[in-house]
């Protein structure tokens, strides 16, 4: 008979949880008892907190106030929209949010009966984890990891600076051109903040509509309000006389030479973090299954497909 090999670990907890967003609130008071380890590589909160939901809608705040500023004299008002501080608007988010996200990871530290490790996990045996090179066992495990942005393999894209939904809302100042590629609903929530605070906005969605994985009518609706003419999906990205040119099909979007500050922004479906470490520990993968009209079909994926393009610009008073 075959004797299973126990991995030798440098700590054994009761539970380990990986990720601090939603998993920041399994800890209750009924655990003071058990010995817990949490595990988190970046900032405390998650996405929603750091890079998501939150900080997103509090941008769309002012991007509102903006458009409607614009649209006061619909109403019989006489407003009008200046400019933005953009300094001053990333300031009153983030100066909000960071020391939200620095106190919760404080709070873990100072509990005295759970470890924080603040490392990237990786799954090395059941319910074994590496954690900066230390080995930490559990009784039990949850993976709350999350998702992180994906980065397609466009030709050219590693020669030229770009942001993601990331860091894309912590930028210094307020571009004057951005281009998105993707057309889902953080493209759309961030066409309308910079586009309403004054930047010249170009959405290149790859496949037929915007939002694709809303209802088909919402979708078709949100394409014809936010859209330009028809065109195709990105191929490739290139290093030119202007900062950069994005080519699909037989076009180009380039920034002008004269625009001083310029932006790539990429929106393409988030992936699960670390989900090659998570995978051992449930053996299952989980799937999104969509209806059949709402899901992309082949001509969505491939580059000489049918796509559309969306330009929003600041409106004129």
């Amino acid at each position: 008979m075959t004797r299973q090999t126990v991995p030798v670990t440098d700590a054994h907890y009761d539970l380990i949880i990986i990720g601090t967003g939603s998993g920041n609130s399994i800890i209750g008071p009924e655990m003071d008892g058990w010995r817990i380890a949490v595990v988190e590589r970046g900032a405390f909160g998650g996405t929603c907190l750091n890079r998501g939901c939150i900080p997103s809608k509090m941008f769309i705040h002012p991007a509102d106030l903006a458009l409607q500023a614009r649209d006061g004299a619909r109403f019989g008002i006489d407003t009008s929209f200046q400019r933005a501080d953009w300094p001053a608007i990333v300031e009153r988010v983030f100066g909000r949010i960071d020391p939200i996200a620095e106190g919760g990871r404080r709070y873990r530290h100072e509990l005295p009966h759970v470890d924080v490790y603040e490392h990237s996990a990786h799954f090395v045996g059941e319910r074994t984890i590496d954690v900066g090179g230390r080995r930490i066992s559990g009784d039990q495990v949850v993976i709350a990891a999350g998702a992180r942005s994906f980065v397609p393999a466009i030709s050219g894209l590693d020669r030229v600076p770009f942001h993601t939904s990331d860091d894309i809302m912590r930028v210094p100042n307020l571009p004057e051109h951005l281009i998105i590629l993707g057309g889902g609903f953080i493209a759309a929530e961030m066409s309308h903040v910079f586009s309403s605070l004054g930047t010249d906005v170009t959405v290149l969605q790859r496949g037929p509509r915007l939002l694709m994985a809303e209802d088909r009518d919402i979708s078709a609706a949100f394409t014809r309000i936010a859209s330009g003419p028809s065109s195709r999906a990105s191929e490739r990205v290139r290093p030119s006389n202007a900062p950069f040119e994005v080519t699909y099909g037989t076009k180009s979007a380039q920034f002008p030479p004269s625009v001083t500050l310029q932006m790539l922004m990429i929106d393409p479906p988030p992936r699960r973090r670390d989900a090659d470490a998570a995978e051992p520990a449930h053996g299952a993968r989980h799937q999104r299954h969509l209806p059949e009209d709402r899901r992309p079909d082949a001509r969505t994926h491939d580059p000489d497909a049918a796509g559309a393009v969306a330009r929003l610009r600041p409106r004129q008073q």
